[in-house]
């Protein structure tokens, strides 16, 4: 393995730069929804629904009113979901809230909607979202059963942003001009393709780095070639092993470790001395970062005690926000991997994916 320099790894004005780069602003596409989150001791719901375990899967309207009703008598809680909220949520709190963020996608015009608007202001989170009248926001139902955690979303409005709808947003291109990373969830992708070559030529034009998160092992058949298209054009590319895997057998590559070093020496975007950053975790097990010309890195998990521990649910979408801390402090790789673990630990205590309710301790 190789050791981790020390660098400053903002991407500055010209590429092959390196220089001091103050970072406060994020600014991410996604899919703003919000999460039912029930508990469960057996497979039933699973079953009936054919949902994979530790898994996404999208239903429809009718199927998702069915669910929400058959699960209506069970104890529940009711937060934020959405891979992009989450992560905006999560920066937020591991930065102390002394950023500015903003995340772009398109709402219903319902309570729903309200809710979400109101629980991201508490969190610190600035909205651009676009209101449709025919469409409901999207909601998710978090199925979770010990350490296993099934995912099912009503997408509804968030999956509607043609590009004629995202080029009405007031001074878009001049938010993406002034935000220093770009994050974009693999969820946007389906529907958005149009919209998301657009963000992405903008991001190219202002050299801004990009934060590609892959979501999920469902968008490697639903959407593979927009995906593909987002990683190979990103700077900073996130998700599980299962997810390598997926997307690997998409692009012809027999491992995740594979498509991880196909990607660090084959894309266009660098960060200075480090290129390409490929993140690959592995759950409770210890995780990877690859970088410059196939280096590697493995860090540790934080181990959680069985007391502590209450889900899964967004502990992906923390670790990212950790680890982008991290470079914004221009800490080193490993210690952007240790934040990444530390902040997706910290929300793990959790039930759903909830900002903590104790501030962060300095991790390094």
């Amino acid at each position: 393995m190789q050791k981790d320099p020390s660098c400053n790894i903002q991407k500055c004005q010209h590429r092959n730069e390196c220089r001091p780069c103050p970072i406060k602003k994020v600014m991410a596409f996604g899919n703003p929804l919000l999460d039912t989150i029930i508990h469960t001791t057996d497979d039933t719901l699973l079953l009936k629904y054919d949902i994979p375990v530790n898994s996404q899967k999208e239903l429809n309207y009718k199927e998702m009113n069915q669910l929400i009703a058959e699960i209506e008598g069970m104890e529940k809680t009711v937060t934020l979901g959405g891979c992009s909220q989450n992560f905006l949520r999560a920066f937020q709190w591991i930065m102390n809230n002394n950023c500015e963020t903003v995340i772009v996608g398109s709402i219903g015009n319902d309570e729903v909607a309200e809710k979400i608007k109101v629980l991201l202001n508490a969190d610190h989170v600035n909205s651009k979202y676009i209101v449709h009248k025919t469409q409901l926001t999207g909601r998710t139902v978090c199925i979770v059963n010990g350490s296993d955690r099934s995912i099912v979303a009503y997408v509804g409005a968030a999956a509607e942003l043609p590009l004629e709808d995202l080029l009405a947003i007031e001074d878009l291109e001049d938010y993406i001009k002034k935000a220093n990373y770009i994050y974009i969830e693999g969820f946007f992708l389906p529907n958005r393709e149009e919209s998301t070559d657009h963000i992405l030529n903008i991001c190219e034009e202002h050299n801004k780095i990009v934060v590609a998160n892959i979501c999920g092992v469902y968008l490697c058949t639903l959407c593979p070639n927009a995906l593909v298209d987002l990683i190979t054009r990103a700077d900073i590319v996130i998700g599980n092993v299962y997810e390598y895997e997926a997307l690997g057998r998409v692009m012809d590559h027999q491992s995740a470790d594979s498509l991880a070093d196909y990607l660090v020496k084959n894309t266009k975007n660098k960060i200075c001395q480090y290129g390409t950053i490929v993140i690959i975790t592995r759950g409770g097990e210890n995780g990877k970062c690859v970088y410059g010309e196939g280096k590697i890195l493995e860090f540790e998990v934080t181990k959680i005690s069985d007391e502590e521990f209450k889900d899964t649910i967004g502990a992906g979408d923390a670790f990212a926000a950790g680890f982008l801390a991290g470079l914004c402090q221009n800490k080193t790789l490993i210690q952007c991997c240790t934040m990444g673990c530390y902040t997706a630990g910290s929300f793990i205590k959790q039930i759903g994916c909830k900002v903590p309710k104790f501030p962060p301790q300095p991790v390094l």
